[in-house]
């Protein structure tokens, strides 16, 4: 075995590990791709196919568990998931075989300001793939930006409907169950859970996510997931293009989203929807404190978020958190 200290290089095609020449069948290494604590991925040549595809080469560290994890990998077909093709050994090294993606990381992709609306498309496509992950009965493990591909889906070239909206751009799940194997159950969900909530922070760092949201640290990944899909919804509507005959229903939107989920900080969305103008503050506390105080008649409602609105909203929002943890128990 290899330690995982050792050097992992490529040599006219093989991998050499410490002083070791490894040697894969029908497959020609071309550079390293990306590296973790237990394995190295590298870009590689399927020589029979004549193909683009990807090697993951694991060290000593993570060698006990390689083929649990690519079986559990293997599993997971889904179009906004990396796909696994083979999985072997070579002189006792184990490699898995998968699917090329040429895009980069989430975690380099925010680097370049992307837009609002097409962090909020990789915050939707990222969703749907977790979800097909839970519904399966699985986790992921990892889910954080640097296990998001982001790729030029344009010309659909990977062989999937994957033209979103205007941007042409879709994204890839990688390294699904990498965490899985710990011995604290407990403990990986939750850190599925953190590492879900802190890639919205990541992906949103510009929207004030710390004092907009308050985000309880008991619920589950699969309840994290959903509040922060109201969230997103939330960022993409206040962000929007602003038309001044649509401020009316863009408050009435808003307002549903929030008491939806009520984990906002009501004095944050107030200033978004000043600096944004995509409604007016007083818009936007009539409806509210319609909802909140059952007023029929709207323009009876108070155009101002008071005390009194703050209280209401923050008992709505202690119910929804202590009934939100209930049912994540049952």
């Amino acid at each position: 075995m290899s330690n995982p200290e050792e050097s992992f290089a490529i040599h006219e095609g093989s991998l050499l590990i410490g002083g070791k020449l490894l040697q894969f069948p029908g497959l020609s290494l071309v550079k390293e791709a990306g590296r973790g604590a237990n394995a190295v991925v590298f870009e590689a040549i399927d020589q029979t196919l004549n193909r683009q595809i990807a090697v993951k080469v694991w060290n000593a560290r993570g060698f006990e568990r390689a083929q649990l994890e690519t079986t559990k990998i293997a599993q997971l077909n889904h179009p906004l998931i990396v796909s696994t093709h083979y999985f072997g050994r070579v002189e006792g090294h184990p490699y898995a075989v998968m699917e090329f993606v040429r895009g980069c990381s989430g975690k380099a992709w925010i680097k370049s300001n992307r837009p609002v609306k097409e962090r909020n498309l990789v915050w939707r496509l990222y969703s749907r793939a977790l979800n097909f992950i839970y519904n399966a009965g699985s986790i992921h493990g990892d889910p954080h930006l640097g296990n998001i591909l982001v790729y030029d889906a344009s010309a659909h070239v990977y062989g999937h409907s994957a033209l979103y909206g205007e941007y042409g751009l879709s994204i890839k799940l990688a390294d699904a169950g990498t965490s899985e194997f710990w011995a604290s159950r407990g403990a990986i969900l939750n850190r599925e859970s953190k590492l879900i909530f802190e890639t919205a922070k990541r992906l949103f760092a510009d929207q004030q996510i710390d004092q907009l949201w308050a985000h309880p640290a008991r619920f589950s990944h699969e309840k994290t997931l959903e509040v922060l899909d109201t969230l997103s919804d939330y960022i993409d509507t206040v962000n929007g293009l602003v038309d001044y005959d649509r401020r009316s229903m863009n408050a009435g939107v808003i307002v549903e989203l929030i008491l939806k989920t009520p984990l906002f900080n009501l004095d944050v969305v107030t200033e978004q929807i000043r600096s944004t103008g995509i409604t007016t503050p007083d818009r936007f506390a009539r409806r509210i404190n319609q909802k909140l105080f059952r007023v029929y008649d709207l323009m009876s409602a108070s155009d101002q978020i008071g005390p009194e609105t703050v209280s209401a909203y923050s008992s709505v929002r202690n119910h929804y958190i202590k009934s939100s943890i209930n049912v994540d128990k049952l």
